[in-house]
């Protein structure tokens, strides 16, 4: 298990690791993370999982494809050679565009500590930070997961596991987030305080059902890839 690597976008900005970064400690892994408002992306060599974060990006935005791009390809290379693959939020919908599938904005934003409907075993009920003005459409050739009356909410493509929710999120990542966005927040009928008070009340049941879903994630990943090694 020495030795194991995980490469972990951020897109623009946001990696903000969160209780991802607490699992990937405890499994023994070396974060190397990877802005990309600086650009370019490492070569997906000695990686042992690829993980894309969310971000306030949209990734329709036609200013951003020089620098989304290549990160879709980096997916589906990733994908096609069996390299374990998390994508969260915007990492889900930038998965769905590298693979074919519509990424849409919804009517309204869906924001909020939220428990899923019953759902694969694969993917615990939470409750789950939902952050998103976007929606995915199935891409071609994965399986749906989890879908709430929002939309759709997980779904496996290959080595690849996307969330529509923030498994990631602890009260100090909601912090800085709704700190830097409390106008549009507001404008939108959403207190801060609420969600930070969401973010205690939950927080010890989103934190187990999240390193119980990265667990479940990095044990169902492919043979090829990982070979004997025991996840824990």
């Amino acid at each position: 298990m020495a030795g194991m690597r995980a490469l972990v976008i951020g897109n623009r900005d946001d990696a903000d690791v969160g209780v991802l970064g607490e699992w990937t400690d405890l499994r023994g892994f070396t974060r190397q993370g990877v802005d990309r408002e600086d650009g370019g992306l490492p070569s997906l060599d000695g990686v042992d999982i690829l993980i894309s974060m969310g971000s306030l990006w949209r990734v329709n935005d036609p200013e951003l494809a020089p620098v989304l791009q290549p990160e879709q390809a980096l997916l589906q290379e990733a994908v096609a050679a069996d390299v374990p693959v998390l994508a969260i939020c915007f990492g889900m919908q930038q998965l769905t565009v590298a693979f074919g599938g519509e990424v849409f904005g919804t009517a309204k934003p869906e924001i909020g500590f939220r428990v899923l409907p019953a759902a694969d075993p694969a993917i615990p009920t939470g409750p789950w930070l939902q952050y998103h003005y976007d929606a995915c459409h199935l891409p071609p050739g994965a399986t749906e997961l989890a879908r709430n009356d929002h939309g759709l909410q997980a779904y496996r493509l290959g080595s690849a596991l996307a969330v529509q929710f923030h498994p990631e999120v602890d009260r100090s990542v909601l912090s800085r987030w709704t700190d830097e966005s409390a106008d549009e927040l507001q404008a939108l009928g959403f207190a801060r305080t609420l969600l930070l008070d969401e973010a205690d009340d939950h927080a010890g049941a989103s934190r187990e059902a999240a390193l119980t879903l990265f667990d479940r994630f990095w044990s169902d990943r492919p043979a090829v890839q990982t070979g004997a090694r025991d996840p824990r």
